[in-house]
């Protein structure tokens, strides 16, 4: 599966904005484990990855959302979380991790904007806590 790593994301990071909306966590989970099996050579794919997650980081919640839409919202949460946590641990051990610093401030803005849910499920806070590990 290796070699078609860079091919798979690169389909991923096209169909993600154009996907029913009950597929987008699913993708952006499976962003993150394309880029923990890569390992090392993510690094080509990172500038891309990081900026479509900082993207859809910005998506917001307000007091009278359906419920749906809410749930909706923490599974996006959830999908950006662990995406990020599958980059992070391709960078274990590499001495390129400081790739990762122009997506700290990212990183953290995900972190805080969950710490500030007040519809956090127990997922959202174990994806939230993968990443701080």
């Amino acid at each position: 599966m290796k070699p078609f790593c860079h091919e798979f994301l690169e389909v991923l990071v096209s169909v993600l904005h154009n996907s029913p909306k009950h597929l987008v966590p699913v993708i952006l989970q499976t962003m993150g484990d394309i880029a923990q099996a890569m390992g090392p050579t993510f690094k080509t794919c990172l500038t891309v990855v990081g900026q479509e997650l900082q993207q859809i980081t910005s998506i917001v919640t307000t007091p009278n959302l359906p419920l749906e839409m809410v749930e909706y919202i923490i599974a996006i949460r959830m999908g950006i979380l662990d995406a990020w946590d599958g980059i992070i641990l391709s960078y274990k051990g590499d001495s390129d991790a400081n790739q990762l610093q122009p997506f700290i401030g990212p990183i953290f803005q995900i972190l805080h904007i969950v710490s500030l849910e007040k519809n956090r499920d127990e997922g959202l806070i174990r994806s939230s806590m993968g990443v701080i590990r």
